[in-house]
């Protein structure tokens, strides 16, 4: 029989075969201490019987192995050249000191001899984030119409916010300095400026409309006393021509400029914190038909081409891949890259993320990816830049050693680092998936899964728009203490 005993508690009791011959032969496990660790659960978990799972796994991989803490230490010793807990140095004092500094030179060198504690181990803490700051109504809500409203947002749960809120929180001078340039290149707005432009944009996929039109003759029938405190003209609305004018001189780089900010702000108010990222592709359709020419026999929209995607014909599409910063309980858009439908990620993979490292000022510990990029180049390209990759295989890779990883995912094994346990790695893969969440509100809110122009530059900017709606809503939750309106794509989108 096995006794473990830990501070005079049985921790586990373990019976054997010899027990039933003879009762009397016992055997006894004497675990050493670590400071300000409770190794209680660790014991039970080590000794804990497994069963058998219903269903065997037919798998011609290797077997996972739990990376244990004796493991981790001898691995921490080779790499890092860490010392074991039997190997510190025992500090003598010199002669010439006094017997009282002797005595307490023993006591830390019995206290080195204790061994290290778990939080020096490295990536024991890399998926765990602090909550979102709380704030006070003096910092952001000093306005006559947010300290009113401030009291709602703190004592009613079901009140979401409204979009003359969202407007009011943030700041939109940036797009002043935007039309004094385009006025110096030629530049003359109809009816109104700028500002007023993006901010019915936005209003208009707040609101979920699709097209121009449609969204003249909503907004019509709004009463311009409630958008007084969004708008200086509420009475002005814009028309499909005015779209096609603005957006004549409105350029990406204009729309990725006041994304940037937004960012630097999420990170400046700790919203985002950069260390892991994750990357997807969002695959929306432009307005372009599939087989449609123009006046002069050519393709209309040739940037956008037939996209196939899990074996579903999508039509002529774009795909942006969207880089994520994953916090825990909540995940930002931080950067984005527009490419072709139907182009090969293998291939594009490099240059998409070479070019958002050099651009990103932030430093990143992880990359999470799908299975669409796992070419070994690219997994080796990640670890050159000192991240870990976290890119799911496929299944039927042949020339690499695999994983499963349960719910038919796979890993890379030499992707694992050393020092962290393969719970630990399945942790981080399941964390890519996440992502999805935030493609959601693309499609089933806002609807703009289907463009309504055509070409990679407004391709861009449509997808740009959707990422700086979700930062907005993102800083105006923070703004009013309510971090639960953070990922709600409803949030700050109603006028009443």
């Amino acid at each position: 029989m096995i006794i473990v005993y830990y501070f005079s508690n049985i921790v586990c009791r373990q019976t054997q075969i010899p027990d039933f011959i003879d009762p009397s032969n016992k055997q006894v496990k004497t675990i050493r201490r670590y400071r300000r660790v409770d190794f209680t659960k660790t014991i039970k978990v080590c000794f804990r019987k497994r069963k058998r799972t219903k269903r065997l796994i037919k798998c011609r991989i290797k077997k996972l192995k739990q990376l244990t803490l004796e493991r981790c230490m001898k691995r921490l010793k080779i790499d890092w050249d860490y010392p074991a807990p039997s190997e510190h140095k025992q500090i003598k004092p010199e002669q010439n000191e006094p017997n009282s500094l002797e005595s307490s030179n023993d006591q830390e060198s019995k206290q080195t001899q204790e061994g290290p504690y778990l939080y020096t181990y490295p990536y024991m803490h890399i998926d765990r984030f602090y909550s979102v700051p709380s704030v006070l109504q003096e910092e952001f809500c000093n306005s006559p119409l947010l300290k009113d409203e401030w009291k709602y947002y703190q004592e009613i749960e079901a009140f979401t916010g409204l979009f003359q809120h969202m407007i009011a929180l943030n700041s939109f001078k940036y797009w002043d300095a935007v039309e004094k340039n385009l006025r110096a290149n030629g530049f003359h707005p109809k009816g109104f400026s700028i500002v007023e432009f993006i901010k019915w944009e936005f209003l208009r996929h707040s609101m979920g409309i699709e097209n121009y039109s449609k969204a003249e003759r909503i907004f019509r029938h709004f009463n311009p006393d409630l958008l007084k405190n969004a708008f200086e003209h509420p009475n002005r609305i814009p028309a499909p021509y005015h779209a096609s004018h603005y957006y004549k001189w409105l350029t990406p780089s204009h729309f990725h400029t006041f994304f940037l900010r937004l960012v630097e702000d999420c990170v400046k108010y700790k919203i985002i914190i950069p260390r892991i990222v994750v990357a997807d592709g969002l695959i929306y359709r432009t307005w372009a038909g599939n087989f449609t020419l123009d006046r002069w026999a050519k393709p209309t929209d040739p940037q956008a081409t037939r996209t196939v995607h899990n074996k579903k014909y999508l039509g002529k599409c774009y795909n942006a891949i969207v880089f994520y910063a994953w916090c825990g309980n909540r995940w930002l858009p931080v950067d984005v890259r527009v490419i072709t439908g139907s182009a090969n990620e293998n291939a594009v993979f490099h240059p998409l993320v070479e070019d958002f490292l050099k651009e990103s000022p932030f430093k990143w510990d992880v990359f999470l990816y799908d299975s669409g990029a796992c070419s070994a180049e690219n997994r080796s390209f990640l670890k050159s830049k000192g991240m870990i990759s976290g890119i799911v295989a496929r299944k039927n890779i042949k020339r690499e050693v695999i994983l499963d990883v349960g719910h038919k995912r796979f890993c890379f094994s030499d992707d694992i680092p050393d020092g962290m346990s393969l719970e630990q790695y399945k942790r981080l893969l399941n964390h890519r998936s996440q992502e999805e969440a935030g493609f959601s509100g693309f499609t089933t809110y806002h609807n703009m899964k289907r463009m309504n122009t055509m070409g990679q530059d407004a391709a861009t900017i449509h997808v740009l728009k959707y990422m700086i709606l979700q930062l907005l809503h993102a800083l105006s939750a923070y703004k009013v203490n309510r971090p639960d309106l953070l990922m709600m794509y409803s949030a700050f989108s109603s006028l009443v």
